[in-house]
């Protein structure tokens, strides 16, 4: 079983150590030496051995303080920084309050994104492994876990609900789908857990999260984890708990106190010599910084494909991800970033919140985000576990402007110029021997061709989730009011036509085109579905996929514009 940390093998900031010795001017040695067990915890012996065999020898402060709550069956509301703990917290409550006897589902835990709910759903299990291979006699090594994402035929949830695991972890969109349909047994479940809390009730995921929380029992138990909440978004919270237990460890700032953020200007001011003139620095920036995996955030998607086919050209492997993808090359492209087989994941903020990549030390931001809670989150892809790295944003002067003004709002700490030189102690650790070899072979990997693959230019005909992939992780900006007919996450289309310039040919082509993105409803899952292009659309000026595919959207906007324009 692959650890989920390594304790020893990298420097770790006061984030994640010493959760008794949390006072200001304590260093992280000192802390080490005053760090919280899991026996402090009061967990049971058996159960302390499985989380040494994930890798966990000692609790973070998220943890050391969540877990004594969530066991006594306590809801819970709380606020700690990015990639310090959170989900193994949440990981541990589920293991302590499910009854592993009984063979029905008892947790639900919801995820805004397909990445954070798989990568939570890996976490529960590797947790159930290790309770196997301590112990093979404990019942809680007999716990099953079922993930629901949509993107993925439903025939598979159905038959994994049939069998009633203990834990259900899914998107909102999915796991809304599978209670309407009658699937999925809600009368046994006693405990809700809210990950990326602040992202799942807001947008368009609240809706379906709401739904979910009145289909289950009156009486449960709601344990809320996130690293960014507003007062407002605190008190809808306190209303779906019963007199809950606060647990705010990032109130003075959100910042990681083991990254390092930085900005680099560019002068430019016209759109094309700005993208320019940012790829040039960002490989600048990857010639300057001996990084082991970086991630690289845009907002728009035909930049993003760009952007990954031209670094794998120059010798730097990389490859896009965004919501609109099929969800196996999503799946694909995560599956390579985490086995190192790929050096630089570039991203829109599909990726921003909850995926954990342990070797990712920098973290590079080529736009503005739409909320300074997003850049922060950003940035929380590096320095895991209170690790250490760096965080570039390549900005215009008025970006800046943009960026400094929301990091105050949200308590984000400072931002600095980039210097010239960049120390390796900053953000630079050791690989293991095996990941060593592999981060060698990924360095000397042969450069492949830049040029398009075709296989992904028809989408297959699969269910799309109008809630759980295209919601506030991964919009420029999703509300309706704001939604522009002309201009698409960023794009402007030019394409309009006239009934007087337009022949009856064109005009039928032109149809058949926008059915492409026709959203057909099965009446009994109420799940919009996508279809292939029509034959020869690939052959016509205005057939644009990176572009036109942000259309899939549409389902999140009241009163679309009719289509063809």
């Amino acid at each position: 079983m692959p650890l989920a940390r390594r304790p020893d093998a990298r420097a770790r900031s006061s984030d994640v150590v010493a959760a008794r010795a949390r006072d200001a001017g304590t260093d992280a040695d000192a802390a080490a030496r005053d760090e919280t067990t899991f026996e402090d915890l009061r967990l049971d012996h058996t159960f302390v051995r499985a989380l040494r065999r994930c890798g966990y020898d000692a609790a973070s402060p998220v943890q050391a303080s969540t877990v004594p709550l969530g066991r006594f069956g306590c809801d819970v509301l709380a606020q700690a920084k990015s990639g310090t703990g959170k989900t193994m917290a949440f990981a541990i409550v589920v293991a302590e309050r499910v009854e592993a006897g009984r063979r029905r589902t008892q947790a639900l835990a919801l995820a805004p994104t397909r990445e954070s709910a798989t990568q939570t759903r890996d976490c529960v299990e590797r947790l159930i492994e290790g309770f196997r291979e301590v112990d093979g006699s404990d019942v809680r090594g007999e716990m099953t876990c079922a993930l629901l994402v949509g993107g993925l035929p439903t025939k598979e949830d159905r038959r994994r609900l049939a069998l009633q695991p203990h834990v259900v972890v899914g998107t909102p969109g999915r796991t809304r789908q599978m209670m309407e349909e009658g699937a999925m047994a809600c009368d046994g479940i006693r405990l809700l857990i809210l990950d990326e809390a602040d992202a799942l009730l807001t947008g368009t995921f609240e809706r379906d999260v709401l739904f979910a929380y009145n289909m289950l029992p009156e009486r449960k138990q709601v344990c809320a984890f996130s690293a960014t909440y507003s007062r407002e978004l605190i008190r809808d919270l306190e209303r779906l708990m019963r007199s809950p237990q606060k647990v705010m460890l990032c109130e003075s700032t959100t910042a990681l106190k083991g990254v390092r953020q930085f900005y680099s200007l560019v002068e430019e001011t016209k759109l094309a010599d700005v993208i320019a003139a940012k790829e040039a620095r960002l490989l600048k920036i990857f010639d300057d910084v001996a990084f082991h995996q970086a991630v690289v955030f845009v907002r728009r998607l035909a930049w993003g494909e760009a952007l990954a086919k031209r670094l794998t050209s120059q010798g730097v492997k990389a490859a896009f991800t965004a919501g609109v993808l099929p969800q196996e090359r999503r799946m694909k492209v995560m599956e390579d970033m985490r086995n190192f087989q790929l050096r630089v994941l570039v991203s829109t903020d599909l990726t921003a919140r909850g995926v954990d990549l342990t070797h990712v030390n920098l973290v590079v931001n080529l736009d503005v985000p739409p909320s300074g809670a997003t850049y922060m989150h950003r940035v929380g892809r590096t320095g895991r576990f209170g690790t250490y790295g760096l965080s570039v944003a390549v900005l215009t002067a008025g970006e800046l402007e943009q960026l400094q003004s929301s990091l105050t709002a949200e308590r984000g700490g400072d931002i600095e110029p980039l210097p010239d030189v960049i120390p390796s102690s900053w953000y630079d650790y050791e690989l293991d021997e095996d990941d060593a070899e592999l981060f060698q072979t990924l360095k000397e990997a042969p450069i492949e061709s830049s040029e398009a693959s075709e296989e992904e230019e028809t989408p297959p005909e699969v269910d799309v989730d109008p809630s759980d992939d295209f919601g506030a992780a991964d919009f420029v900006d999703e509300s309706p009011a704001s939604f522009d007919p002309d201009n698409i996450n960023g794009y402007t289309i030019d394409f309009r036509g006239n009934d007087n310039d337009v022949d009856a040919e064109a005009q039928a082509e032109h149809d058949a085109y926008w059915r492409w993105f026709d959203l057909v409803h099965p009446p009994s899952a109420r799940r919009p579905r996508y279809l292939p292009p029509p034959p020869g659309a690939n052959e016509h000026p205005w057939f644009v996929p990176p572009i036109h595919t942000d259309l899939i959207r549409l389902p999140f906007v009241s009163n679309p514009p009719p289509f063809p324009f």
